[in-house]
């Protein structure tokens, strides 16, 4: 391939790997492209005008935007979050073309989606129950209970992006139904998600969504809009279903004390939570002990081939910034996100 407009790509990681993927995909396109693998705690002997390209995580790349004669072009997050960038906006010190993009594949999507599917039919089964009977030897059917077919639960949405309308492309192949939350200025635009979803209201209605579903499933980004959007009395709406909230988007939908009262209160029949308010979440935390929560630290989107999904993601991008076409999950500094 002719001369690059990319010479150099610094990977900012602490995964170790990503480098190597990254370089054995460019090497496969025949692309001559430097990689040069930079771990955490070299980055501050880099120069501040020697980089231009960069994938990495998030708070390294913060690191490096934040020297105030950076020379950054354009950088990729390794993740699909990037509220850290946004709570130091006032820090970091971008070009006036910079370009910021994200990794945000339906691959990451179809992870997800399985997370979700996965615990929705472990808890709708009560495989709890057998695990521990069988630690018992306890061979008691009497203690089956009587489960919901995936086809008669609903499902709604908040956060209804690449990754939202993949996990909902998912419930909906399973014969759930789907409800999508959409801000008021999307929803009177018309400019509606997909056809993935069965329902579409405005987020002004949002009693309705959570009146009208078995399980809620929040994807959303943190931003101004969406913090503490389900925190204080909202999910009281949830009650009459026993609505159980799975988020996989940011903690700070809802503060810990919000989700513990909401529990406690009997609005919510149980929580799955990937994400958290504070994490790690301190062991003296509430939610540890409360029935019917489970929760995992912030790996519903480490697969086996997580590090090749996010380079292809990334290589992928690399390709439309060398022919000038437009790049995949690009992140708008006006939206936060």
């Amino acid at each position: 391939m002719s001369s690059s407009p990319v010479q150099t790509i610094y990977v900012l990681s602490s995964s170790n790997g990503i480098a190597d993927h990254v370089r054995r995909k460019l090497k496969n396109l025949d692309l001559d492209i430097e990689v040069k693998d930079i771990p955490e705690k070299e980055i501050h002997a880099l120069k501040d005008d020697e980089v231009e390209f960069a994938v990495g995580q998030i708070r390294q790349l913060v690191a490096i935007l934040s020297r105030e004669t950076n020379k950054i072009k354009w950088i990729q997050c390794t993740s699909a979050g990037v509220d850290h960038m946004f709570k130091n906006i006032d820090h970091i010190k971008p070009q006036k073309d910079f370009i910021m993009t994200r990794t945000a594949s339906l691959d990451r999507g179809q992870m997800m989606g399985e997370y979700c599917i996965g615990h929705i039919i472990a808890r709708e089964r009560g495989f709890q129950i057998w695990t521990e009977a069988q630690r018992r030897a306890d061979y008691d059917r009497k203690a089956a209970p009587s489960f919901r077919m995936l086809r008669d639960l609903t499902v709604g949405f908040l956060g209804v992006g690449s990754l939202g309308g993949e996990i909902a492309r998912m419930c909906r192949a399973v014969g759930m139904s789907v409800w999508a939350g959409v801000t008021d200025r999307r929803f009177e635009s018309g400019a509606l998600p997909s056809q993935e979803f069965d329902h579409v209201i405005p987020m002004s209605r949002l009693d309705d969504l959570l009146g009208q579903c078995d399980y809620v499933v929040a994807t959303l980004p943190s931003t101004p809009e969406t913090r503490g959007l389900l925190s204080g009395d909202v999910l009281q709406a949830c009650k009459a279903k026993q609505t159980v909230l799975i988020n996989l988007g940011r903690g700070d939908l809802i503060d810990d004390l919000s989700l513990i009262k909401a529990i406690s209160n009997g609005w919510l029949g149980g929580a799955i939570l990937d994400v958290l308010d504070q994490e790690p979440l301190p062991p003296d935390n509430s939610l540890w002990s409360l029935p019917n929560v489970t929760i995992t630290p912030h790996i519903s989107c480490q697969a086996k081939n997580s590090l090749d999904i996010v380079a292809e993601n990334y290589v992928d991008n690399v390709l439309r910034y060398i022919r000038g076409e437009p790049l995949q999950n690009y992140v708008d500094f006006n939206k936060g996100y």
